[in-house]
């Protein structure tokens, strides 16, 4: 004991560098947990000055074993850089999730935008009006695509309708999206996928399949419930942000570069047609794939009828429980029309459907703000 001791001192000691902290950390892991805990909390009295991308693999290490995971701090250290807790540094920043297949997230800084459709598009709906000025306070990380059906069954298991797919899946392959999910579904993934981070879930799913009301964990309510640190689905304005990505036109590239939709797809005409490969199109001007055709994706709010002339900043329209949520981007068994930034649908949230998937999301409401607090 005196000899590890020794050496936390010894190294503590030195410069304030990656390698002084590795050391430290390589020496708590081998600490039995009662000198483990007194060792941090020495080390978090020493090292207050340290800079805060040094420490930070050593709070996820030691989150993730107190969770029981077997999480070694080797593994950290070599991708402490891409934490997604972490701001990004310019819009279409890129960073990987660890250990889920091809799960890329893409950043989307805050920033203002003009939402909806101007009165002049011939090709929108009422619905889409009037265009009006957002303001969203905070940036975000975005998954690059929509889930696939391999991140799916990495994070939630066997989908209840995979076995129905296409006959016995012979049109499917697993970077196909995952379809024929209920908003509450959605929320389950999202719910996963911060579990696989080693952060909180944010909503309280009731019922084993869940098909039944989704809500708010008691710890997530209130104003400031949006930019709590966990993964859920963008609100319609974060999504129509992404889905721009600064181009204030309805579609962000010719059609048939960018979108799965009826006439491309083979269909024919107005009968069921299979969604394709994700990211098989030309991607937006952040990186972002397939926000227009391929599936339909949820998002977190219920649908309003009509926008408002005002200045918005950060809206979210609290869905009650049965009532219908939003779902944005068109599908490969509609039209043209539906292939907009600007499109909205909506769908009972108990509804499954063919051509509705999900893309998730992760808030980043400070920059600078540490992804984990000192020990």
């Amino acid at each position: 004991m005196s000899d590890a001791w020794a050496m936390m001192r010894r190294y503590l000691s030195q410069p304030p560098t990656e390698k002084a902290w590795a050391g430290v950390c390589f020496l708590l892991e081998d600490a039995e947990e009662e000198l483990c805990q007194a060792m941090m909390h020495y080390v978090s009295q020493h090292t207050q000055d340290w800079d805060a991308s040094i420490r930070k693999p050593l709070y996820r290490w030691r989150q993730e074993h107190l969770q029981e995971k077997a999480t070694k701090y080797d593994h950290l250290i070599k991708n402490w850089e891409q934490s997604i807790w972490d701001f990004g540094k310019k819009a279409g920043e890129k960073r990987e999730i660890a250990d889920l297949p091809s799960m890329n997230l893409i950043w989307c800084p805050a920033g203002t935008f003009q939402m909806g459709s101007p009165e002049d598009d011939k090709e929108a709906f009422e619905e889409e009006k009037p265009q009006h000025k957002v303001t969203l306070s905070w940036g975000f990380w975005i998954g690059e695509t929509t889930i696939t059906i391999e991140q799916w069954e990495k994070l939630v298991g066997d989908h209840h309708n995979l076995t129905r797919y296409s006959e016995g899946l012979h049109h499917y392959s697993k970077q196909h999206p995952i379809k024929e999910i209920n908003w509450h579904e959605a929320l389950a993934c999202c719910n996963a996928l911060s579990r696989h981070l080693g952060c909180e879930e944010l909503f309280e799913i009731q019922g084993t399949d869940f098909r039944t009301r989704s809500t708010w964990k008691e710890t997530n309510k209130g104003q400031q419930r949006l930019a709590a640190k966990g993964f859920r689905l963008p609100t319609e304005a974060e999504w129509e942000y992404a889905a721009r990505a600064g181009d204030p036109s309805p579609r962000y590239h010719r059609l048939e570069e960018i979108a799965w939709y009826i006439e491309n797809v083979g269909g024919g005409g107005r009968v069921y047609v299979h969604p394709q490969r994700v990211a098989s199109k030309m991607p937006n001007a952040w990186g972002l794939y397939d926000t227009l055709g391929n599936v339909f994706e949820w998002c977190l709010d219920q649908k309003q009828r009509a926008y408002t002339t005002q200045d918005v900043r950060d809206p979210f329209f609290e869905a009650e429980p049965e009532m219908a949520r939003v779902a944005r981007g068109g599908s490969p068994d509609f039209g043209p029309e539906t292939c907009r930034a600007a499109y909205r649908d909506a769908m009972v949230a108990s509804y499954q459907n063919n051509k509705v998937g999900l893309r998730v999301l992760c808030p980043v409401p400070k920059p600078h703000e540490e992804s984990y607090p000192h020990a």
